[in-house]
């Protein structure tokens, strides 16, 4: 016979238990922003709570010729998830525009790709 008053286990994974949690304690919020609280905590369960995600690039050459914005991609750091879209003044990328931090454990690699010009570079900063 089962004891009616013990409640059910919770799941043992950490993004689990920090998705209940997310969705219980935030329910006002998006569910973009319960998804990114929830990896958060299972960041922070899971022993993993040193990564933050990418709050800044850096433009440190400009390139030219550009004649579209190149694709923003970013590689390495032990992680993934980061979106960001490059801004060009006259063929010369100006600046980064970061749209979504992800979770990364180092600075990530910035790769410039495609939009007709080249030697675009930069680095990225992440959250401390």
């Amino acid at each position: 016979m089962v004891d009616a008053s013990v409640p059910a286990p919770l799941p043992m994974d950490p993004l689990s238990v920090a998705l209940r949690y997310a969705e219980t304690n935030h329910g006002s919020e998006t569910a973009d922003q319960v998804v990114a609280r929830a990896k958060a905590y299972a960041l922070f369960l899971a022993g993993d709570w040193q990564k933050s995600g990418v709050v800044h690039v850096a433009v440190t050459a400009g390139g030219t010729n550009y004649s579209s914005p190149p694709v923003v991609a970013f590689t390495g750091g032990g992680g993934t998830g980061a979106e960001a879209v490059a801004n060009l003044t006259n063929g010369i990328v100006t600046s980064v525009t970061v749209n979504k931090a992800g979770v990364y454990k180092t600075p990530p690699d910035v790769v410039f790709e495609g939009g007709g010009g080249t030697g675009a570079a930069a680095i990225s900063v992440i959250a401390s």
